[in-house]
């Protein structure tokens, strides 16, 4: 009997359970491929991903095509494409427009344009 109403609760509760955000990978910046992989993800009004270095998150308003980003913040590890990621932060921070189709994810503003692509599975 035990076992039946444990079987029941998980069926009732796996329908409250929202599916994780699926990443963009990061495929391309100011029209060259990086030398290092970056992610992102829409997850409500925020926005979060791995950077080369570290996870990051910000808050994220889109309206449209329109999107701006509040400050980013993230974990604090060191690794050998700092510098790297210390543009890529420039360039995401820089957003304000954001074009979406079913495989590819472009986010512009500030001179700089990001692509990033729905990985293989």
């Amino acid at each position: 009997m035990m076992r039946r109403m444990a079987l029941v609760a998980a069926l009732l509760t796996a329908g409250c359970v929202q599916p994780a955000p699926v990443d963009w990978a990061l495929a391309s910046v100011d029209g060259m491929d990086p030398d290092y992989t970056a992610t992102i993800a829409f997850v409500g009004a925020r926005v979060v991903g791995q950077a080369p270095c570290n996870g990051y998150f910000a808050q994220a308003s889109r309206t449209g095509s329109e999107i701006t980003l509040g400050p980013i913040g993230g974990t604090r590890r060191a690794c050998p494409h700092l510098q790297d990621e210390a543009a890529f932060f420039d360039a995401l921070q820089g957003v304000t427009e954001v074009e979406e189709t079913a495989n590819r994810l472009t986010l512009s503003g500030a001179g700089h344009v990001l692509v990033f692509a729905k990985p293989q599975l």
